[in-house]
């Protein structure tokens, strides 16, 4: 059965061959930035089985994570079969935040695994509960919880000495992420309702956020754009945050959660609201090393290499197809990649008059389908050897691409 493959729109900085000799991620100890300049690759989505998924938070080692949704109002546990890949996750744990939360919106786990909070919308605070298994959710037990703060809040950071938090809240019509003081160290009940610093982000809904090992980065997911921005600052010091040119656009639903592991700048998460909500997982292009393209007449230079269906033309160093071939396909057969090897493909849209799904297939991959607007797009996949690379066209809809290419991941 063929499956189709979803990429990403993105706004594209620097070439892709810029990326062949990106350094791989560093580790965890060290403080990497979190780089969106190169652009973003999608990856694989996991279903998520919650139509309102708030917040993602992943084990440092990737070998756990956990999402929160505001609809079921539960914590899920996740177990992957590769550490920090969601490809084939499966959910081992379920815990009820109901009693003290009904509309969850974040959830954050102290880096020893013995204790936990949440925040959300309909108590305005922070509530903490301990586990009687390190990183356990499912033996969790009520411990306090907080004064109610603003409108939100939104997301939920806590400084490594718990004695600083920060909430993304909607205060005097304007959102802003604020930092709140406790008195004693993760003691939320001792947290003090005026801020200590804040950072005004109107237009951008940061509903969710997080920093850099360091923390003299800081990103924000907005869900009012969809966006992904990224800012300088001292450590810990919301004030000095100063915005980065470094931004770029991530396509979901309605963006609510979000993820990026402390230390590594290849890969990040994401989820939102709607129906049947996925977690979605990325790679930043920086953050990964690419070998030369494996196509050949990727940017249509000569009428050679490529099978055209129907209404397919490739002329002036492009491809285009003018809609009349019903739906139609521009493929290479006998595709040769590696059994298991993960790649990158992207293509340029130079023009789409339509809105029908345009379809990328690379033999057996984990694929969707998805409307591509004129752009450049990416997406990461898994090869399960030889197979046809193809992309569609639709009925009645003009479409033209160029720089059409798979890389493999080294």
């Amino acid at each position: 059965m063929k499956k189709y493959l979803i990429i990403l729109f993105v706004a594209l900085a620097t070439s892709l061959q810029a990326q062949h000799t990106a350094l791989l991620a560093s580790t965890a100890n060290q403080a990497v930035d979190f780089d969106i300049s190169g652009g973003i690759a999608r990856g694989y989505e996991l279903d998520l089985n919650e139509s309102n998924a708030q917040d993602i938070f992943w084990l440092p080692d990737g070998s756990m994570f956990w999402t929160i949704g505001a609809t079921n109002d539960n914590i899920k546990e996740w177990t992957p079969t590769t550490n920090y890949r969601i490809e084939g996750a499966t959910n081992t744990g379920t815990f009820s935040v109901s009693t003290y939360e009904v509309v969850p919106t974040g959830l954050w786990w102290h880096p020893d695994g013995d204790f936990f909070f949440i925040c959300g919308l309909a108590g305005d605070n922070i509530t903490r509960y301990d586990v009687s298994t390190t990183w356990d959710v499912t033996t969790a037990t009520y411990v306090e919880e907080s004064s109610a703060f603003n409108n939100g809040p939104y997301g939920l950071e806590f400084e490594p000495d718990g004695l600083g938090v920060w909430c993304a809240v909607d205060f005097s019509s304007f959102w802003r992420l604020r930092r709140y003081a406790l008195s004693t160290a993760w003691d939320v009940t001792t947290l003090s309702t005026s801020g200590t610093s804040e950072l005004q982000t109107e237009p951008i809904k940061p509903s969710n956020f997080g920093w850099n090992t360091d923390a003299t980065q800081l990103w924000i997911g907005s869900e009012n754009d969809g966006m992904l921005y990224t800012y300088d600052m001292d450590a810990y010091e919301l004030s000095t945050a100063v915005e980065t040119a470094s931004q770029q656009t991530v396509y979901t639903a309605n963006f609510r959660a979000a993820e990026m592991i402390q230390g590594r700048n290849d890969i990040f998460y994401v989820g939102g609201a709607g129906s049947n909500v996925e977690m979605k997982e990325y790679t930043f292009l920086n953050g990964v090393s690419l070998g030369a393209t494996l196509t050949t007449n990727g940017d249509f230079a000569t009428d050679t290499y490529w099978s055209k269906g129907s209404g397919w033309t490739i002329s002036g160093g492009t491809a285009s197809y003018d809609g009349t071939g019903g739906t139609s396909n521009l493929s290479k057969s006998s595709f040769v990649t590696t059994l298991d090897t993960e790649y990158i493909i992207s293509v340029k849209v130079v023009a789409n008059s339509g809105t029908g799904a345009n379809d990328l297939d690379l033999g057996s991959l984990d694929v969707q389908r998805i409307h591509l607007p004129v752009d450049t797009w990416y997406y990461r996949g898994k090869s399960n050897g030889t197979g046809t690379l193809q992309i569609y066209g639709r009925a009645s809809e003009t479409f033209e691409i160029d720089d059409f290419n798979v890389y493999e991941i080294k």
